[in-house]
């Protein structure tokens, strides 16, 4: 499915998760997106073509949480990537929804293309009779160069997300963008160093607002996201570390870390009640030098 203007082009795959394959740029002839030459295999995250945009919901990293007495196996990076969604294509929109394995839950996602602003509408219904721990993440997976630079705004202070050989282990905090060790966290290093790294805002992102740029820091991409409502902010760099890709995620969500025990257990994390709607959305703003 295709939606496109003067400016963009948007292209969505509903059996694979409904993911966004491609935002095309007309005006610089450059597409935003990483691409990935693997294959369309479904078992497994790692073998998936992981490229552009997916939604990770209920969780993003793999592990075995008990809720309620009862153990549910969370797959890596969620559920929703590797099943078929129900999508529908309109003049300037595209929708698609899906339901829950884990968890009786029905996502909805609406993206709407309006001149240089592409905007992406949440709807997830919790079907059960108990509340959810539920941990939804933006997932774009930015093509990047050594010239591209991460902004969050009002951000000082990042917590680690995973090991980092200088910085320290999971759940250090250091300053942001500048470590006190001298460690550029806003930069893209090249992807011969062969690494990556994962962090958030520390707690709360407060001003909803991040960017990056991109094409030789010719495009800027900006989110912005309503902070009560998608209160964290998580950065992934991969620099050649995993899979020899080359990229950037800027991932607003509802949980702060990647596992929803951890998330439970630092008490960061949005619930959805029985029968409860919870709505949000993320707009994305492409600008062209």
């Amino acid at each position: 499915m295709n939606i496109e203007n003067k400016h963009l082009s948007l292209t969505c795959i509903p059996h694979l998760g409904a993911k966004v394959s491609s935002i095309y740029c007309k005006k610089s002839n450059t597409e935003l997106l990483w691409q990935s030459a693997n294959s369309e295999q479904l078992e497994t995250f790692n073998q998936f073509d992981s490229s552009g945009h997916y939604e990770c919901f209920p969780n993003i990293d793999e592990e075995t949480l008990n809720w309620k007495g009862k153990n549910y196996s969370m797959p890596d990076h969620g559920e929703l990537w590797n099943q078929a969604w129900e999508c529908a294509q309109h003049s300037n929109a595209i929708t698609g929804k899906a339901k829950g394995r884990i968890w009786n839950y029905d996502f909805y996602r609406e993206i709407t293309l309006n001149e240089n602003c592409i905007r992406f509408n949440y709807r997830i219904t919790n079907n059960e009779s108990f509340e959810l721990p539920a941990l939804w993440a933006f997932h774009p997976l930015f093509a990047v160069d050594e010239h591209s630079v991460i902004a969050l705004e009002g951000c000082h202070k990042v917590e680690l997300a995973h090991p980092d050989a200088i910085l320290g282990q999971m759940e250090t905090v250091v300053n942001f963008p500048i470590t006190k060790e001298g460690v550029n966290l806003s930069a893209i290093r090249p992807i011969s160093s062969k690494t990556s790294r994962k962090y958030y805002a520390y707690l709360k992102h407060s001003s909803g607002k991040a960017s990056i740029s991109l094409n030789n820091n010719r495009t800027a991409v900006a989110l912005s996201f309503d902070p009560e409502l998608c209160p964290y902010m998580g950065v992934w760099i991969n620099e050649g570390g995993k899979n020899n890709a080359y990229n950037a995620a800027l991932e607003p969500g509802t949980g702060y870390y990647d596992k929803v025990s951890i998330a439970l257990g630092k008490q960061q994390l949005k619930f959805i009640a029985p029968g409860e709607t919870l709505e949000f959305w993320v707009e994305m703003r492409v600008e062209e030098m």
